[in-house]
Parts: structure tokens; sequence; C-alpha cells
């Protein structure tokens, strides 16, 4: 894992690297999934007008549908590969019918990062971006697909999409080494 405040030197670094790999490895940092899910996506999963991705439950760890929503850097990154679009899969192998390979996006990512930061570990650096910018514990997990556990979790079934959509936009601006504007919400008055 890198820490956040590596991320976006990091991600400038990966951004001038020409190829499939560099660009699943680009996607799983702003979206914060797992490497798997985000090698094996298809087209057919993305809703580019909603600006979500919706992950099938036999893809994901947890066995939940998940959705993504995604952030303007996402989906500029979606625009720019659906140019060279050749079969069902976003980010495809040799074979337009495979995903790009694994190690591919593991190798690059640890040369990238000078050895310390692994695909999965931009997850972690995601985490602590949330926790220092003062991203609630809740949404934070839910950005992770992660369980909530005990009873809190049994009874929770919020796919909190919409109130995860500005804490990825941030996290997307951040990566970028753009601005991020902070939205404070006031209380209504009681009447």
């Amino acid at each position: 894992m890198i820490p956040w405040q590596e991320a976006p030197a990091a991600f400038a670094r990966l951004r001038k690297v020409d190829s499939i790999s560099a660009r699943c490895v680009e996607f799983v940092a702003l979206t914060a999934v797992r490497l798997t899910e985000a090698r094996a996506a298809k087209w057919s999963e993305f809703d580019l007008d909603a600006a979500t991705w919706t992950i099938p439950a036999s893809r994901m760890k947890m066995r939940q549908e998940h959705t993504v929503p995604l952030s303007k850097q996402a989906l500029a990154l979606l625009a720019e590969l659906k140019a060279q679009r050749a079969g069902p899969y976003v980010f495809f192998g040799q074979d337009a019918r495979s995903p790009v390979g694994r190690v591919w996006c593991w190798s690059l990512w640890r040369n990238i990062t000078d050895g310390k930061g692994t695909p999965h570990g931009s997850r972690a650096t995601f985490r602590t971006w949330c926790g220092d910018h003062g991203v609630d514990k809740e949404t934070a997990e839910s950005a992770l697909a992660h369980k909530i556990g005990g009873t809190e979790g049994a009874y929770n079934r919020a796919a909190m999409v919409e109130r995860r959509r500005p804490v990825m936009a941030n996290w997307g601006a951040f990566l970028a080494g753009e601005t991020i504007a902070t939205v404070i919400p006031f209380m209504s008055a009681q009447r």
C-alpha cells in the first residue's frame, strides 16, 4: 500500500503508460474495486448515462451485486477505451475474448510505486484517504463492498450509491491532482 499522500504522483506516472493493463490498474484505483472485478468488467455492466457500473453478484467476493458510482475521471477513461473496444471485456488481453492478465497489472503497479504498492493495496490507500478526509465508516466500507458485521449488517441492505457518489468524485479528483470541493450539508431550521 502506498500512503494516500503519494497516490496522485503514482497515478500521474501510471497515466503516462500506454497499455491496457495500465488503464485497468488506473480504473482499480479510481473505483476502489478488486483487480479481479475490474479485469473481468464487461461493457454490458455499465450505464454510462447514469455513471454507474453494476458488478454481478457472481463476480463479487461477498456474492452480492455491487453498484459503483463512476467519477468523471473513470467515465473519461471508459470513453477513451470505448474507441478501442474489441470484444465484451473493457480491459481485454491479447485475445479480445479474455480479460487482461493479472500478472501484467500487478507488475506494472509494483514498478510504478517502486515496489511499495499493489493493485489491491490501492483499496487500502482509498480507505485511509476516506478516514483522513471525514468520510464516515459506513460509506467508506460500502464503497469497498465490505459487509458490515453484527446485527447492523444483518439488517442494513442499503446500497448507498448516491451517498457514495460525492466520495468517489472527490477521490477521482484527488488522484487526478484536481482541487476537491468540500460540501458541508446544512441542517434545516426547525419550525
